[in-house]
């Protein structure tokens, strides 16, 4: 357990958790996800992370082996909207990396929009580096997503 600004605390969690966690971001209001779908990423290798305000989750960072090459994926996060600017994000990203570092992973891959521009400002100064930009025809440039890494161990 970590202690995050006003009483929140980050714990390892549950796909319930995350479901419960993900449903609070209205950014992701159109991205509702599937248990099934979570379960089948979700494998032994998941790390789920929820930021918690009492019985009440207010923000989560998951993450997995997805490519088996010695990375971490970064698959989902976010923080509810009453709680953001106040370093939570930051202390579930670190999280993750400490987890990350500690499971052996050599770097860690995140996948966001070009929208969702506090992220990319939280990754940026993380010490992540864009690898990859996606546009395909006719998609606003908002909507670009952008692949960023960051090394871990040499």
């Amino acid at each position: 357990m970590t202690q995050a600004a006003d009483g929140i605390e980050i714990r390892v969690g549950e796909p319930a958790d995350l479901l419960r966690a993900h449903a609070e971001i209205p950014e992701f209001a159109d991205q509702e996800l599937d248990p099934a779908e979570v379960a089948r990423r979700l494998d032994a290798t998941a790390h789920v992370l929820i930021a918690w305000q009492g019985e009440e989750p207010v923000g989560y960072k998951v993450g997995y082996d997805r490519y088996g090459d010695g990375s971490f994926y970064s698959w989902l996060g976010g923080v509810a909207p009453a709680h953001r600017g106040g370093g939570i994000a930051r202390v579930l990203l670190d999280a993750q990396e400490r987890h990350a570092i500690d499971a052996g992973y050599d770097r860690i891959y995140v996948k966001t929009r070009n929208r969702f521009v506090a992220m990319l400002k939280l990754l940026l100064s993380g010490g992540y580096g864009i690898v990859r930009v996606e546009l395909p025809a006719d998609t606003p440039i908002a909507d670009a997503r952008l692949t960023l890494v960051r090394v871990l161990r040499a």
